[in-house]
Order: structure tokens, then sequence, then C-alpha cells
């Protein structure tokens, strides 16, 4: 379901990115800290996106009791999930490479600024499984940008933060029956 998503991201936002004219993708799924090292993916001259952190959603109901053919299952709850994505804009060598990374990257920001909310009605290849994904862009504070960075292990490109909501990953295993309430009453002392 993490590739699903990710991969959805990618292709949605390269459609956006690329122009008409261009067929090489413009936006590639790649991780930043193997930047330079042999087998890893170019991303000079364009956007890497990067999963840079898994959170639990704790504010997410957690139901664990359900129906299932006229009876009452306990099963392992829901992991809701959000994923923190670096959109990345590696200049290309040249005259204008850095001006068309920064352009590049203020497409992706418009992207997804008018895309806030995901869904199959919106997204023609929203993945299966999914209710809706919600983006939001993460204000970092120049230390935190550096420490985020500094991780990575490369040197800095400019760069923003979203935190893309909730990707559900619920096990379909059961671990026991529950016994219906039948009835509700009080005894009283006498």
């Amino acid at each position: 379901m993490l590739n699903n998503v990710l991969t959805f991201l990618t292709r949605t936002l390269d459609r956006h990115v690329r122009n008409a004219a261009s067929q090489d993708a413009l936006v590639l799924l790649a991780s930043l800290s193997d930047r330079g090292e042999d087998g890893a993916p170019d991303v000079s001259g364009k956007l890497a996106l990067t999963l840079v952190n898994i959170e639990r959603e704790a504010a997410a109901p957690t139901p664990t009791i359900r129906k299932d053919n006229d009876l009452l299952v306990k099963s392992r709850p829901p992991l809701h999930l959000n994923l923190f994505l670096l959109v990345s804009a590696a200049a290309a060598t040249g005259d204008k490479g850095y001006e068309q990374a920064l352009g590049r990257l203020g497409r992706a920001m418009e992207f997804f600024q008018s895309n806030a909310t995901m869904t199959a009605q919106s997204m023609p290849e929203f993945p299966d499984g999914l209710d809706r994904l919600t983006v939001e862009f993460v204000n970092l504070d120049m230390q935190s940008l550096n420490y985020l960075w500094g991780n990575l292990g490369g040197r800095y490109v400019p760069s923003a933060l979203y935190k893309i909501r909730m990707l559900t990953i619920q096990p379909d295993q059961i671990v026991g029956d529950v016994q219906p309430i039948l009835r509700i009453g009080a005894k009283t002392k006498g």
C-alpha cells in the first residue's frame, strides 16, 4: 500500500510538472542519501520525491470489533499512518538549471496546494483501498531544515516538505469472537 501511494503521487505530480513536449519523467521517487553512488538514479534537473518519515496517527479512531457473517469478531486495530514527503528540486548543470529547478518546485507546490484533498473521484489513478489523501505543507525552521538535510547526507537543494494524511493499514486477521449483549438490566440488592 505504501508503494502504491508513493507511485501514485509521483506519476500524478509528473504529469502536472511535465510540459506536453517532454517525454522524459521529471519527477522521480528517489532516496537522496545515495545521490552520486553507482546505480542511484540521476536526479539532476528533476524533482525527487523522498519519504523522510512515517508517523502513526494517534487521533484516528481504531474500531476493533466488526460484524462478519452475522458474528461479531475482534480483529487487530488498523494502523493509521502519515507520510512525510520531501519534494526536492535538483538543478541541472547549465545557465538556466537553477531557474528551471525553482520553476518545477513551484509547479509541484501549486499542484499540492490545488489538490489538498485527493479522492478516487478527483484523481483518475487513485490507489484502491484508500478513502482519501490530504496534503499539508510542513513549515520547517532553518535549524530543522539543516538537521533534515544533514540526516539525508546531501547538500541542500531547494525543497518543500509535505505531510500526507492518512494511509490506513488494516490487517484482515481475526483474533477472536465477541459475544453480543442480549439484555440490559440491573440487579438490585434487597
